[in-house]
């Protein structure tokens, strides 16, 4: 029989243990249910989001499911957002749920700017090929692909350094393609467009037009120039753009 820890413990739980370390405590609920929010806890897995992401790499999905996953859990402010974890990578290995390592990549990039908090499981920013088995010890070459390794490095300070892309920020989804990740973030202060694309083909998508001929810079590149109406995004490329000069 399933014993389940009732709510109530955890709201008095939190609250003792809040009062012994203050701002120091965070709580993360290995649930995606939001009363675990209600409860006191300060962020919950986005496990609904996770695995849409890798149904959409697989094919069996389209982008839009992934806007209305985001909608659904409380837009992501609260979830932490993740592209695999412990139980995900024992199901499937990074190149088996997003086809290639750039693939892995750019599925992180989607999990770490829409919203929410994003999570790094330790061996993928190494780009590790095979599923791990958390009944098994490894021992990671931390050395590898240090190219993949440089990549998550600059997604992360992006994201870090850009308060559009924090898990507050606004969002704005726009349909280019099934297989394009198209969104905009924005705090009142600057905006942000983020363009994925989920395919192992390269393609060409019309800008929503308030994009269109606009000065922006790429945030991946520090290269700042005006946008055409048309864009080619490689197969599993991925573009994160500051809107106008700001």
């Amino acid at each position: 029989m399933q014993r389940v820890v009732p709510h109530d413990f955890w709201a008095d739980a939190i609250a003792a243990l809040g009062s012994l370390k203050g701002d120091d405590l965070f709580m993360l609920a290995e649930s995606g249910a939001a009363s675990f929010l209600d409860s006191g806890f300060d962020m919950v897995y986005a496990w609904d989001f996770a695995y849409k992401l890798q149904d959409v790499y697989g094919g069996s999905q389209k982008v839009s499911t992934l806007y209305t996953a985001n909608q659904s859990e409380d837009k992501g402010r609260r979830h932490m957002r993740h592209s695999t974890n412990h139980d995900m990578s024992n199901e499937k290995s990074l190149t088996e749920a997003y086809k290639t390592e750039q693939g892995a990549v750019s599925a992180f990039v989607i999990a770490a700017t829409m919203g929410g908090c994003p999570m790094i499981y330790g061996s993928q920013e190494v780009g590790y090929p095979d599923r791990v088995s958390f009944f098994t010890n490894y021992s990671m070459d931390w050395s590898a692909n240090p190219e993949i390794r440089s990549e998550y490095e600059k997604i992360m300070s992006v994201r870090s350094s850009t308060d559009a892309l924090q898990a507050s920020a606004d969002i704005a989804t726009y349909s280019v393609d099934d297989d394009i990740a198209c969104y905009k973030r924005s705090d009142g202060k600057e905006e942000i467009l983020v363009m994925v694309n989920t395919s192992a083909t390269d393609r060409k998508i019309s800008l929503p037009a308030e994009f269109a001929l606009t000065q922006v810079t790429d945030l991946m590149t520090g290269s700042s120039f005006t946008t055409a109406t048309t864009y080619d995004i490689a197969a599993y490329g991925y573009y994160i753009w500051r809107i106008g000069n700001q």
